[in-house]
């Protein structure tokens, strides 16, 4: 287990928070439920333009996410909530809980499943990159994260892929809640489909980022940031305590090289940053890998 750095300062009150709640004119005449002037969700979350009502908006400094999930897991709401718009970060909710977590890196919870040794790379091959046509050619799909994961619900064991989705959603709170400020947005919409299979408590996954919070800052200290580079050691020492290497492990060793940054073989793992690093962190502490 990692030891936790020194906790990060949060604050011990929270202002009044400025929302606004209710219709949205330019999104129903926009036909863009999370306002004018946003990103637009992935395909398959269109599901959010059908009945949008209600809006809440507002700004981190204004009210924490934390305390906007925890809100909304008390009126127990479905819909999603948007953080970041210029880099967005989603969470989506059903009846309260979190379904899923959604952010810009496209085909993570492959390759998460991947790192892990849940799935093998022929597998993700023939479910998500190469289609034959009837000629026989090959074509390269295009998939947003939530139609990957839609489509390896027949495929991957539910007890592995409910461990990767809610990876994911922890992976996203926790990018939410290191932003020192951003706007987000909640809009209600119609239940996702996925949230039959999938259902997280808030609670729950609240603790687990606020533990990532809190183990961040000793993380980046042993690891460095992300663009530092690391490399394989050519060679362990005669009398070096034998090295057990897991699954993300060695898919973590695999892909570092001295041309890698830290921030490019945690997107490579599927991982989220506090989780790729502490794999990182474990293979410098067992003189695996060295500074670049």
């Amino acid at each position: 287990m990692i030891a936790a750095g020194a906790p990060v300062a949060r604050p011990t009150a929270v202002p009044p928070p400025r929302l606004c709640i209710g219709h949205s004119p330019r999104a129903l005449e926009n036909s863009d439920p999370l306002g004018a002037g946003v990103i637009p969700p992935p395909a398959s979350l269109a599901f959010a333009e059908v009945n949008a009502a209600t809006t809440l908006q507002g700004t981190i400094g204004d009210i924490a996410v934390d305390d906007v999930l925890r809100l909304l897991e008390s009126r127990r709401q479905t819909g999603v909530l948007l953080v970041n718009p210029s880099n967005p970060l989603r969470l989506v909710l059903a009846d309260g809980a979190i379904v899923l977590g959604v952010s810009s890196s496209t085909m993570a919870i492959g390759r998460f499943l991947l790192a892990c040794g849940m799935v093998t790379a022929e597998q993700l091959e023939e479910l998500l990159g190469l289609v034959r046509s009837r000629l026989g050619e090959r074509q390269t799909r295009s998939l947003d994260e939530i139609q990957v994961i839609e489509m390896l619900v027949d495929t991957v064991p539910a007890a592995d892929l409910r461990v990767a989705v809610r990876s994911q959603a922890v992976a996203v709170m926790f990018e939410t809640m290191a932003l020192p400020d951003a706007s987000w947005t909640f809009t209600e919409a119609a239940p996702h489909p996925l949230a039959e299979r999938f259902a997280f408590g808030v609670g729950e996954l609240l603790e687990s980022a606020d533990e990532q919070i809190r183990a961040w800052p000793e993380l980046r200290q042993r690891v460095g940031d992300d663009a530092t580079h690391l490399r394989r050691v050519p060679r362990l020492g005669a009398h070096q305590t034998p090295v057990i290497l897991d699954a993300v492990d060695w898919a973590a060793l695999s892909e570092i090289d001295e041309r890698s940054t830290v921030g490019q073989i945690g997107h490579r793992l599927g991982l989220g940053r506090p989780d790729a690093y502490a794999v990182l962190a474990g293979l410098l502490d067992r003189g695996v890998v060295e500074p670049g």
